[in-house]
């Protein structure tokens, strides 16, 4: 069994035995009846009070009956007991006593019926004291009751047994009234006095702490806490237990998680929201405040979440302002929470395309680009590659050559092609991003060593095949070549069939040779004109 349940099956016991003993009884005028003197029961023969201030009375038949402290009290000398007191043990008032027979009656019948009737009174009895005036017998004036009327004892009111909700202090009332209108003054005592608070002036009194049902904090912890509460007029007092019954109530719950969180930028996850209910009951979480439209928050998890991930460059020590609100169905209890944005270092931003073209027979490849978010310098790197040893990179500009200039022709990457792999990394000192580039060799046209003359001119017939042609004369565009149509056509008319050009240097455009009106070129234009594919052999 829980401690929750050992407390509620405890506290449920006490109760019913507090409400079967008729707390609501009093021992003096406070609920219509009076507390009997000693003197009036019948049997009693001796009483005395014992060293736990028990009351110990000895009757006829020899047995004995012991009245706890709040069961009887002692004025003027007199000793009452309480109604209740007598009717649990079984006593019987005298005739004189002017005990309501309906109060004994009834104190007998619950005792025949097997139910305590405990109440807790202690009054002192109203009583008057008479003089003969000269204090020598009386001078025969008197009436029997006194020339002067005594100090009356204050008369406490109001329920011994009150229920409470948990969770708020207010506990009990004392009221009582003095019939000689002097002003009274109230304190508490007993068990759980401790644990409260009383006003001397207006008697009420509250719990220093707020209790709690689930834990209670009373002597025997069964959530009934039990004080003596007295009223004093300065000279005679009144006093009488009182049971505070600390009833269930539903608990609001309790948020258990910070209301100051810090998070790191570029990610959404903003705060948790954790809470407690003393009842288990379901938990509904909402958003309000200032930037609550800058989040979503999971209503069964209480998870937090930025709509957009924030980014503390574009707003450094920026701080976000939300209430969170959880609902159980009966109670809402909200949060304010401050959520501030942290920088984050974050890695270099490579801007260069992974793939590049670098002309053969020249060193220069590509000034790598890149950016540092929080505006640190960078330093570059080869860090691998299976190229790498054929490139340098100078470490402050990102300027990336090759070591030797390439050959097209002679392919020289690891995997026997011109495409060239290196591994560059760009760092800011904390982070560093890395960039796989391939580096690939492009031809460049080589010009033709054509001999100056040809050995024989013969050999450059129409027919010959030693001479390099356009391999359809109808589908060429002079237009694709550095001299216009025009220009192209006049040449070609100035030159005799099957001989070379009066000036037939290597850097000529005009170079060529005419078959039967077909226009032949050499490999020199061919090649200055980058359309090398129109030729055959």
């Amino acid at each position: 069994m829980s401690k929750l349940q050992q407390h509620v099956r405890k506290g449920a016991s006490s109760l019913l035995g507090l409400l079967a003993m008729g707390f609501m009884a009093d021992a003096h005028a406070q609920t219509g009846g009076e507390a009997v003197a000693i003197g009036d029961i019948q049997g009693a023969e001796t009483s005395n009070v014992l060293a736990d201030g028990s009351l110990q009375i000895t009757m006829s038949n020899g047995f004995t009956i012991n009245i706890p402290p709040s069961q009887f009290y002692i004025a003027n000398g007199e000793i009452y007991i309480s109604q209740g007191a007598m009717a649990l043990n079984g006593l019987v008032a005298g005739a004189t006593t002017g005990l309501p027979f309906g109060t004994v009656v009834l104190g007998v019948g619950a005792v025949g019926a097997g139910v305590a009737a405990a109440v807790a009174a202690s009054s002192d009895k109203d009583s008057k004291s008479g003089s003969d005036g000269d204090g020598n017998g009386g001078d025969g004036k008197g009436d029997g009751d006194g020339g002067n009327t005594a100090n009356r004892s204050p008369v406490l009111a109001g329920e011994s047994i009150v229920t409470v909700d948990e969770n708020q202090l207010k506990a009990y009332q004392i009221s009582a009234t003095d019939a000689d209108k002097d002003t009274l003054t109230y304190s508490i005592s007993g068990t759980d006095a401790a644990l409260f608070n009383v006003n001397a002036s207006t008697g009420e009194v509250t719990f220093k702490e707020k209790p709690d049902y689930e834990a209670p904090n009373d002597g025997n912890e069964d959530g009934i806490y039990i004080v003596k509460v007295t009223a004093s007029d300065g000279t005679k007092s009144a006093s009488k237990s009182v049971s505070i019954v600390v009833k269930n109530a539903n608990d609001a719950p309790e948020f258990t998680s910070s209301d100051a969180v810090s998070v790191e930028e570029n990610q959404t996850l903003a705060y948790q929201a954790v809470t407690e209910d003393r009842e288990d009951d379901n938990i509904t979480y909402s958003l309000s405040g200032t930037d609550a439209s800058k989040f979503l928050i999971n209503q069964t998890t209480g998870e937090v979440t930025f709509k957009t991930a924030p980014d503390y460059e574009s707003d450094p020590g920026k701080t976000y302002q939300i209430t969170v609100s959880a609902d159980d169905g009966t109670h809402t209890t909200t949060q304010d929470v401050t959520i501030t944005v942290t920088d984050v270092d974050e890695a270099p931003v490579i801007s260069t395309a992974a793939s590049v073209d670098a002309a053969e027979e020249q060193t220069s490849v590509v000034t790598i680009s890149a950016e540092d978010p929080e505006g640190k310098d960078l330093t570059y790197s080869i860090t691998g590659g299976a190229d790498s040893g054929k490139f340098t990179i100078d470490s402050a500009t990102g300027e990336l050559n090759f070591q030797s200039a390439p050959d097209y022709e002679t392919p020289g990457a690891a995997d026997g092609s011109n495409a060239y792999q290196v591994t560059i990394t760009v760092s800011d000192g904390v982070e560093d991003s890395t960039l796989d580039l391939t580096v690939n060799v492009t031809n460049v046209a080589d010009p033709s060593n054509m001999p100056s003359t040809p050995a024989n001119a013969d050999d450059f017939t129409e027919d010959s095949i030693a001479l390099t042609s356009l391999v359809d004369a109808g589908a060429v565009d002079l237009n694709i070549f550095e001299d216009d149509p025009d220009t192209i056509a006049a040449l070609a008319a100035s030159v005799p069939t099957g001989e070379w050009a009066e000036d037939h240097s290597q850097t000529d455009p005009g170079m060529m040779l005419v078959a039967d009106d077909v226009l032949e070129l050499s490999l020199q234009q061919m090649a200055e004109s980058d359309h090398s594919d129109m030729l055959a052999a």
